[in-house]
């Protein structure tokens, strides 16, 4: 159900009627208010109690006199606290009246008040924090002199409260807040979330405690922090909710609220009539979507709360999720599925907006996509959440496009998450000074060493490239702090370096400065088809595009080196050239069925005739397209008058003659076309096509070069391409996939080269 929450507008009028009626209570006093601001004279009495805004300096007063049957000229106060003081809500016009709240479910934010600034010093001191406890905020009156205090209590039965996940933004502007009597700095970012949380809780009648990290935890303990840090995953699992704050209304952003729906089902009418090549219903198009709303979902989904690093775990641990922006609650399921059918369709031009950065917006996207499923499929229900080593693995390597303010972050970040032996190896590391800003790539070595130690198959190796690369990092140690070069992932269920009989041979070692494992040189790298067709520049293009000319001769180009390697004539098609283009194994038998999607639904022969039949209908639009423009050129067929003044009439003649072909294949025809398209795409996505010196095809990896070196380890499950160093080490260059060789079949071969422990540092 969604709570709308008004904001009430107050005239100037009322102002000094609003101040009084925001004075905060004490739990030991009568009702007294407090002055108008600017009012009040402050004398020698006011010392103790300077950190407090000046307005409720009579109010303190009158308090402790009446209590101590004291005048005040003759009372001095000192060490002033919030230890014997509480404050609680008020009962202010700016809260609707009961009425109003059971059948509105309104209430006024504040988050106006955020934006005011409060002129007050930082006074508040930290008291220590007990081991295994947290601090909780109790909120008080809030608005412009927002009321605070602290309590502290152990996270093993620790009372109802609320976790926020928040991101911190752009603005650098601090605001004041009273903590427990005491001034005290925060963001206006906090003090949004702050107002709006409360007003949630008027509105739900809860009045549980708050956990929000720029308050709770001593951001100058740096043994606070990190133990803190550590504790992420109790605090936000054990959390009768979270809160996730995506940020004040903006861009018509309660407008994209209320049509969430309506936008979901066009965009998956456009994907519906792709998938049967029909019109979409009511003459919907991208350009009528983005034009009428589509480009406020685009403002929407770059808010940075989808691309911050730190709100990861935080949702992953969550029981549950309370979305607000602005003073609306997001649906997440319909987010997430909106989210799901734009990646579908393939195309940002739905939700692209002047100014947007594309690799921002798919980023978010990807990354939103990806953490709802992580949480739909791998919560276990009432237990600590720990992912699984695959899991973790996954999301560390996702993690890496998205935003923090420290580079030790990439680490922390996650630890919440993190499977318990990961965790407390990390933790050890830290404490013992590895999260240091100078010792960042000390603690990314650490983290890849555990990871794996942790990973009998060594998956996280194909973690390390990385696009920025310092000199002081190892090459198997990931910069986490950079993304990865654009390639796709090998996902099939390979075992290039596993095998029972071989089993024995497995050696290998992990220190600080290399990495040392048994395996053997399978072969050089001798020819490169650099990669044309599939790259992170072609990224933002519908998926139904299956004729575009890159991907056309980037594939005929493989195609030409294939048949070069094996002495074949231009008319002779190899059977594994497919199986590379998918990034197949070799045996038949895992070569799945390819269905809408480019895979699952079938095994055996079966699945290899659909990809070969697949593989047919697109080089026959290849073919076809060819022979049309070599006709147009010669005359053979005249190119239409509305199109001859064109530069490329020709190209769009022949393009118009291949989608006619294409819609007059069959349904079953067209889905295998298309899924065909899709598994090419998925499989060789910045990756090159290379042959090696003996004869071995496959795909490369990113910054390949003709004479690395193609190795095989024993125990791991894909090749690796490593170079040759100058001191007789070696380099990682990344992993590969090569036909023949991911079953472990080069194990056996009788004439590969012999074992020896392989040195990359």
């Amino acid at each position: 159900m969604r709570r709308f929450f008004r904001r009430h507008r107050k005239t100037s009028a009322k102002n000094d009627d609003l101040q009084q009626k925001q004075r905060p209570t004490m739990s030991l006093s009568i009702k007294q208010l407090a002055t108008t601001p600017g009012s009040h004279m402050c004398t020698s009495t006011c010392q103790g109690i300077s950190g407090l805004p000046p307005e409720y300096h009579e109010f303190v007063i009158a308090q402790l006199t009446q209590r101590l049957g004291a005048t005040p000229e003759k009372l001095m106060i000192e060490g002033f606290a919030m230890s014997n003081v509480q404050t609680v809500p008020g009962q202010g016009s700016d809260v609707v009246s009961e009425p109003e709240l059971l059948h509105k479910r309104a209430i006024e934010g504040n988050t106006e008040f955020a934006r005011m600034p409060l002129p007050l010093s930082e006074t508040y001191r930290y008291p220590p924090l007990a081991t295994g406890h947290a601090r909780f905020l109790r909120l008080g009156r809030l608005g412009s002199h927002p009321l605070a205090c602290l309590e502290s209590h152990s996270l093993e039965s620790p009372p109802p409260y609320i976790a926020i996940s928040y991101c911190r933004g752009s603005t650098s502007a601090q605001r004041g807040l009273v903590l427990d009597m005491q001034g005290f700095s925060v963001s206006e970012t906090v003090l949004e979330v702050l107002n709006q949380v409360q007003a949630w809780q008027h509105a739900t009648r809860s009045n549980e405690l708050l956990w929000i990290d720029q308050i709770c935890i001593n951001q100058s303990d740096y043994n606070e922090k990190l133990d803190q840090m550590y504790r992420m995953g109790d605090i936000y699992y054990k959390a009768e909710k979270v809160f996730i704050w995506l940020g004040p209304a903006a861009n018509q952003s309660d407008l994209a609220i209320s049509n969430m729906k309506k936008m979901l089902g066009e965009v998956m009418a456009l994907n519906q009539a792709t998938a049967t090549r029909a019109d979409a219903p009511n003459g919907i198009t991208a350009a009528r979507i983005n034009e009428i709303h589509g480009q406020l979902y685009g403002h929407l989904f770059l808010r940075p709360w989808f691309r911050c690093l730190w709100t990861v775990q935080e949702t992953l641990l969550a029981r549950r999720l309370v979305v607000m922006c602005g003073n609306q609650e997001v649906d997440l399921v319909l987010l997430a599925e909106l989210a799901t059918q734009i990646l579908t369709y393939g195309s940002l031009d739905i939700i692209q907006f002047p100014g947007a950065c594309e690799e921002d917006l798919t980023n978010a996207l990807v990354a939103f996509v990806n953490l709802y499923t992580l949480r739909d499929t791998d919560v276990p229900t009432g237990q600590m959440l720990h992912l699984s080593m695959s899991g973790f693995r996954d999301l560390v390597s996702e993690a890496r496009s998205r935003q923090c303010t420290m580079a030790p972050d990439r680490v922390h970040a996650l630890m919440g998450v993190a499977p318990p032996r990961i965790r407390e190896y990390m933790a050890g590391v830290c404490q013992n000074g590895g999260a240091n800003h100078r010792d960042i790539w000390h603690l990314y070595t650490h983290f890849t060493k555990c990871m794996l130690d942790n990973d009998s198959k060594w998956r996280f190796l194909s973690s390390a490239p990385s696009r920025d690369r310092p000199t002081e990092l190892p090459s198997w140690v990931p910069n986490l702090d950079s993304q990865p070069p654009f390639a796709s992932k090998l996902s099939g269920d390979f075992s290039a370096g596993i095998s029972s009989a071989t089993r024995h041979l497995v050696d290998r070692t992990v220190s600080a400065e290399e990495l040392v494992a048994r395996g053997f040189r399978l072969d050089v790298v001798a020819e490169i088809v650099p990669q044309t067709a599939f790259t992170e520049a072609a990224q933002n293009t519908r998926h139904n595009e299956v004729y575009g000319d890159a991907a056309r001769e980037w594939e005929q180009a493989c195609l030409r080196l294939c048949q070069r390697v094996y002495g074949l004539g231009p008319e002779q098609l190899p059977r594994l050239h497919i199986d590379i283009l998918l990034a197949q194994s070799s045996s038949s038998a895992a070569r799945p069925a390819l269905g809408s999607n480019g895979g699952g639904g079938g095994d055996g022969d079966k699945g290899g005739d659909a990809a070969l039949e697949a593989y047919h209908l697109f080089w026959a639009g290849c073919r076809l397209r060819n022979e049309a423009l070599r006709q147009i050129r010669e005359g053979g067929f005249p190119v239409p008058e509305h199109l001859s003044h064109l530069p490329d009439a020709a190209e769009r003649f022949a393009d118009r003659a291949v989608r006619a072909w294409r819609n007059a294949l069959s349904a079953d025809e067209y889905a295998l076309l298309l899924g065909f398209t899709s598994a090419m795409k998925a499989a060789c996505s910045g990756r090159p096509y290379i042959s090696t010196r003996r004869g071995l095809l496959g795909l490369g990896c990113p910054g390949v070069q003709a004479g690395d070196v193609v190795c095989i380890l024993y125990g791991t499950t894909v090749p690796y391409v490593l170079r040759p160093r100058p001191d007789g080490a070696m380099s990682l260059v990344g992993d590969a996939y090569i036909h023949g060789a991911m079953d472990g079949e080069a194990l056996a071969w009788p004439d590969k080269e012999p074992g020896e422990m392989i040195r990359i540092r």
